[in-house]
């Protein structure tokens, strides 16, 4: 079969156009493949920039919360030091062993460190006072006793204090009136000057002048149709009820463990109240300086306790996750880390403690989650530390009065709570729900300071899943890390 020359030429041509078509779409898929790997390598590249800046921001963020502490905590020493040259507030110098800055060679347990420096007891003349007696505390002459706690972190008894009563403060004592009353120190294991207080008995609860303890603290009181408000310029303020206990100190609500109480129109607050929840707050020289290199972190219930359980969410799981992000970061700052457990186990509640008295931490953080039964509404952050021996825990009006271990550290407790609380509370935007007492196992039964945080409600929805979010861990573990920040520039 013979084909035409125009056919020939037609037939190579199409064959031409075949095969340059050919070429050309294999190069095309070749260009569409390498420039879909440019885009992905491209895509790879921003994302890494994108957690580098986020990495960046969140660490900016930590440091203006802990420069915002430390500038806080500038203002109160300022505070302090304007008050020694104008004789108001002031407070004796003491000796204290220098707090070293956290280190990873560093096992946190050098008994050197937690030596605690109280000061001597010194009986005072009583200014008399016709409508109240009257407290003293020790007095700017009295001098300091060096005391480290034994074993079982026993603080020094007041009564075995006043022993150590240096020979100057018995010959002011053996001066004084036989007539006068007897003298109760306030603030005994913490530096003071001296502070006379009016004080009276009310169905067995010694209440002191508030306005005696507003002017130690260059503070003004003024009644509300309510209760009271302790206000002034130094950054110090105090909200009181006369019907219940909840309160506020420096903005945050507080659960103070008596009511105001009036009588003649004088306002008065619970002795107590004073020395282990107001003073600590009020003045970092009531916290004991305690080294801060060790801490034990605690992610409560686990294994066959989940705790709260709603919108298919266990706490335990979400308590070990939260404790786990705040495990790294606190290591990569530094600090040394025990967890009372890592995995879903149960670790009985003598278990945890008895690890806190083997390990010996500096602090004791109980991360857990709350829940409301009853309303799926309720939300917010709660923060606890150990009821004091004389008071009644936030949700009971049984007065306590077995001491436990915890309450060797009432006072550092009680600020370490307040500076984590007011933390999270910045860092998250969660609601206040108040610092609270109470005597929970763990923070009772730690030989150190100690709280337990309720980092907010499973039974409401929105909060269940805001917890449950890796974002909002992170904003907990800032917040805690804040808090720790604002806590540990009062030990320096």
């Amino acid at each position: 079969m013979k084909f035409s020359r125009p056919a020939i030429s037609l037939f190579i041509i199409a064959s031409l156009f075949s095969f340059s078509e050919k070429i050309f779409a294999s190069s095309s898929d070749a260009s569409l493949d390498a420039l879909r790997s440019a885009i992905a390598e491209k895509q790879k590249d921003l994302e890494i920039r994108q957690a580098a800046l986020k990495a960046e921001y969140e660490a900016l963020e930590l440091e203006s919360i802990r420069l915002a502490a430390q500038r806080e905590a500038q203002a109160r020493q300022h505070d302090y030091e304007a008050g020694l040259s104008s004789g108001s507030a002031s407070e004796e110098m003491v000796t204290v062993p220098a707090i070293q800055l956290p280190s990873a060679k560093s096992d946190g347990t050098s008994a050197e460190r937690r030596k605690i420096v109280i000061p001597a007891a010194q009986d005072d003349p009583v200014v008399p006072s016709s409508s109240a007696q009257t407290v003293n505390a020790p007095s700017k002459t009295a001098q300091s006793a060096a005391v480290t706690p034994n074993p079982s972190n026993q603080t020094v008894n007041p009564s075995n204090a006043s022993s150590k009563t240096t020979a100057s403060s018995k010959t002011t004592a053996s001066a004084s009136s036989s007539a006068k009353k007897t003298v109760e120190k306030i603030l005994p294991s913490t530096p003071v000057q001296q502070m006379k207080l009016r004080f009276v008995m009310n169905n067995k609860i010694k209440y002191v002048n508030l306005n005696d303890a507003a002017s130690y603290y260059d503070l003004k009181f003024s009644a509300t149709t309510t209760g009271g408000v302790l206000s002034g310029k130094n950054g110090r303020s105090a909200i009181f009820s006369l019907t219940k206990r909840e309160g506020s100190l420096c903005g945050i609500k507080t659960f103070f463990l008596n009511p105001l109480y009036i009588k003649n129109s004088v306002p008065y607050i619970s002795e107590i109240d004073l020395i282990k929840v107001i003073d600590p707050v009020f003045r970092s020289k009531s916290v004991a300086k305690l080294g801060m290199k060790t801490i034990m972190i605690d992610p409560g219930h686990g294994g066959k306790d989940p705790g709260a359980i709603y919108f298919n969410r266990q706490e335990k799981n979400l308590n070990l996750q939260i404790a786990k992000r705040l495990k790294t970061s606190l290591e990569k700052l530094g600090f040394r880390v025990i967890m009372t457990r890592t995995a879903d186990t149960f670790p009985e509640l003598s278990a945890r403690t008895a690890l806190c008295v083997k390990y010996k931490p500096d602090l004791f953080l109980s991360i857990h989650c709350n829940a409301n039964p009853s309303s799926g509404t309720t939300s917010g952050i709660e923060t606890y530390y150990v009821t004091p021996v004389g008071g009644a825990s936030t949700s009971d009006t049984k007065v306590e009065t077995v001491k436990k271990p915890g309450n060797d550290y009432d006072m550092n407790s009680a600020r370490l709570a307040h500076e984590i609380h007011k933390a999270l509370l910045a860092v998250t935007g969660a609601a206040d729900r108040g610092v609270r007492n109470g005597r929970l196992y763990v923070v009772s039964n730690s030989p150190c300071p100690a709280v337990l945080l309720e980092v907010g409600f499973l039974s409401n929805k929105t909060e269940a899943a805001e917890i449950a979010s890796i974002a909002y861990q992170e904003k907990i573990v800032r917040g805690i890390l804040a808090g720790l920040s604002g806590y540990g520039s009062f030990l320096r």
